[in-house]
């Protein structure tokens, strides 16, 4: 029996009319977190690249910030980080619910790159269990040989690019703001894979029940 990372369900679950554009005119906030390496580096690059360059506002969106919960220090990049990017130190567990459910989009990205592809075909990311229990809009992107790609796919819970093409990830931001019906369908697919996959809750009650029967049968 295999079971997907998990975590403890959120305390509330936002309202169904909750809306990326509760805003007004404060910044559209997308959020990663998570480990920096080489599975998600050169993805972590192009989205800092669609926001820094102002790629997004030809399609309305005039204030988006990019915010990175990880562990690597602004040294280390080989670009500039600077507004609207911002670089986090690690978070709490229970900060970390706050901050999702604050985000308007959740980043999960898998690399496109061939030295990389071992590690995204075999690798789960254990953040996925967080972003699906905020409820939130997650935007994947990675390639379709990824495991997250096909996962959130199969599972509906997320708005998904399976190319390295920045146009491409902009409209799909552009679709998560504008549209409060796909936000919505979103939230509901992400809150059913939480349930039926990540939910600790439910993952220690079918750890004892197994425990139990293979003690009895022995």
């Amino acid at each position: 029996e295999i079971q997907f990372p998990a975590t403890e369900p959120h305390c509330e679950h936002l309202p169904a009319q909750y809306s990326a554009g509760r805003h007004g005119n404060a910044a559209i906030v997308i959020v990663y977190s998570g480990i920096w390496s080489h599975a998600v580096e050169d993805t972590l690059g192009l989205m800092a690249d669609i926001v820094s360059s102002g790629a997004l506002e030809k399609h309305g969106l005039k204030n988006v910030e990019f915010h990175l919960y990880t562990n690597i220090g602004r040294r280390n990049l080989e670009w500039p980080w600077n507004h609207p990017i911002r670089v986090h130190d690690w978070v709490s567990q229970a900060e970390l619910q706050v901050i999702l459910a604050d985000a308007d989009i959740l980043f999960l990205p898998f690399s496109f790159s061939e030295a990389a592809k071992f590690s995204v075909e075999t690798g789960f990311p254990s953040k996925t269990a967080d972003y699906l229990a905020s409820g939130k809009p997650i935007l994947v992107v990675g390639p379709p040989y990824s495991t997250i790609v096909r996962y959130a796919e199969q599972n509906g819970f997320a708005a998904v690019v399976a190319e390295p093409d920045p146009e491409a990830i902009a409209l799909k931001i552009k679709e998560i703001i504008a549209s409060a019906s796909y936000r919505e369908t979103l939230r509901a697919k992400s809150l059913a894979a939480f349930e039926k996959n990540h939910n600790i809750v439910r993952q220690r009650a079918a750890f004892c029940s197994m425990l139990s029967k293979i003690s009895q049968e022995s």
